[in-house]
């Protein structure tokens, strides 16, 4: 249970937001900063995925060659406000196993 200072200071606290945000969406926004533009074509955001399991490999997969590659990164899932930063974003991690010549993938947004 939040005490009374606490609940004060967020509503403080999510004015100012507010009013930063309704100043920041009356300016146009530069293409650097700009979501139309930077979560767009290859930098759009993806949806989970459970493991698909046995995907189409062309080539042959070693069969000593037995690891899991682990990438994490921003995978925004909620529209920015206003404007957008590479680094901004929910996280996300990526992962393809490869075992016995056989490889699947999944990706799971993190906690936030």
């Amino acid at each position: 249970m939040l005490n009374p200072f606490q609940t004060a200071t967020a509503t403080v606290l999510d004015k100012f937001e507010s009013a930063l945000n309704s100043r920041e969406l009356q300016q146009p926004l530069r293409k650097t900063v700009d979501p139309r533009v930077q979560i767009h074509g290859n930098y759009s955001p993806v949806s989970e995925q459970p493991v698909v399991h046995s995907l189409l490999v062309i080539g042959t997969i070693p069969e000593s060659l037995n690891d899991v590659y682990v990438r994490n990164g921003r995978n925004p899932m909620f529209e920015p406000i206003t404007g957008h930063h590479l680094f901004d974003g929910d996280g996300m991690v990526h992962a393809v196993t490869i075992n016995n010549g056989t490889a699947s993938y999944a990706c799971r947004y993190t906690q936030t």
